[in-house]
């Protein structure tokens, strides 16, 4: 039988660690930009996030 810390329930970590809900309204020109950087706008802005990250954080895996 599996410990209750090997039992995940929901959905798994997008981005591999915590994250939160944000909303945000931006400019057409500007979604388009981040989607040239990924098709997921979420992962658009942490891969921006990670590049300009001094000393890196880690990398994320990329869902498949």
């Amino acid at each position: 039988m599996a410990s209750p810390k090997q039992i995940r329930r929901g959905r798994p970590l997008k981005f591999g660690r915590r994250a939160q809900l944000v909303t945000l309204t931006l400019p057409d020109d500007v979604v388009q930009w981040l989607q040239s950087v990924d098709e997921d706008l979420a992962w658009a802005v942490v891969k921006l996030f990670e590049r300009s990250a001094k000393g890196g954080r880690g990398k994320t895996h990329r869902r498949a």
